[in-house]
């Protein structure tokens, strides 16, 4: 189960300027300083076919980790016959704040169901 968590440190789309002080934070350093480091703490990297099975919830609009890493690593995996699922929040952010204008879909407690089923079937 992977909540809106980068999936590879090294692709830089859409990344905010928050989220480039977190990683270098937590890495120790910059992308252009250490990029082996990044290469290494990307998930990505060790998807393989046999992989454990993955299941990704992220929100499209999510402005701290761009939406497009949980699409590129669910990409990856559909390409290598890994067993990954992506569950794409509509309307939301990162951590899922819901608008009150517009309503986040699925709605909250139809997304800790879908995880729970998930556990359910794999664990």
């Amino acid at each position: 189960m992977f909540w809106a968590g980068p999936t590879d440190f090294l692709f830089e789309e859409g990344h905010s300027k928050k989220a480039e002080e977190i990683a270098q934070f937590f890495l120790g350093g910059s992308v252009k300083d250490i990029p082996e480091i990044y290469q290494e703490a990307s998930p990505i990297n060790y998807l393989q076919p046999d992989s454990p099975p993955v299941y990704l919830v992220h929100a499209n609009k999510d402005s701290l980790v761009p939406y497009a890493q949980s699409e590129k690593f669910y990409t990856k995996g559909k390409t290598i016959g890994a067993q990954v699922d992506l569950l794409t929040v509509q309307n939301a952010d990162h951590g899922f704040p819901s608008s009150k204008i517009i309503p986040i879909t699925p709605n909250p407690f139809v997304i800790i169901e879908m995880c729970l089923q998930f556990f359910a079937e794999h664990l």
